[in-house]
């Protein structure tokens, strides 16, 4: 476990506790609140809709601030290798570890705007009226997201875990 300034051990804290509450939060819309959408088919569209802004709007800020977090973790490692009392080449590896955890952490975004955009923006048309009715397509659609979102939250869970061990190390 590590020991140093009190600053620095709040900020790998909060890079763990927040990486795990993305991930739990988007493993919870995935397998609590998406099924349940279901229950309802004519409605899914908007839905999904207001579910995902809800998500859209918590989910990308708490995952900066938990990637920052780690990064100033690692940037207090990298800068002050030996402030916690630890051999340069472990306070290193500890800093690469943090740096890791940020970029996983904070990868939700791109993974959103990078895999799941085309799916949804054709869910967000559907919400809009642009096709209103019901259709299969609609429901294929909407597993597709909720299999995508599920991977995006492995993303900070494994953000969660890396910086888990970079503090046990």
């Amino acid at each position: 476990m590590s020991t140093g300034p009190s600053g620095i051990r709040v900020a790998q804290v909060l890079g763990i506790a927040g990486s795990a509450f993305v991930s739990g939060s988007i493993f919870s819309i995935s397998f609590i609140s998406f099924p349940s959408l279901l229950t309802s088919p004519n409605h899914l569209a908007a839905q999904w809709a207001n579910l995902y802004a809800r998500g859209a709007t918590l989910m990308p800020p708490l995952s900066i601030l938990s990637s920052s977090a780690f990064a100033y973790s690692a940037y207090f490692l990298y800068k002050n290798p030996t402030g916690f009392g630890l051999s340069e080449s472990t306070s290193l590896t500890k800093a690469k570890l943090y740096i890791f955890a940020a970029l996983l952490t904070v990868g939700i975004v791109p993974y959103t705007r990078g895999m799941m955009l085309p799916t949804n923006n054709k869910l967000k048309a559907r919400k809009d009226g642009l096709d209103l009715a019901y259709t299969d397509e609609t429901l294929e659609l909407a597993v597709k997201w909720n299999m995508m979102n599920a991977g995006r939250g492995l993303l900070p869970f494994l953000g969660a875990v890396v910086g888990s061990v970079g503090l046990l190390l």
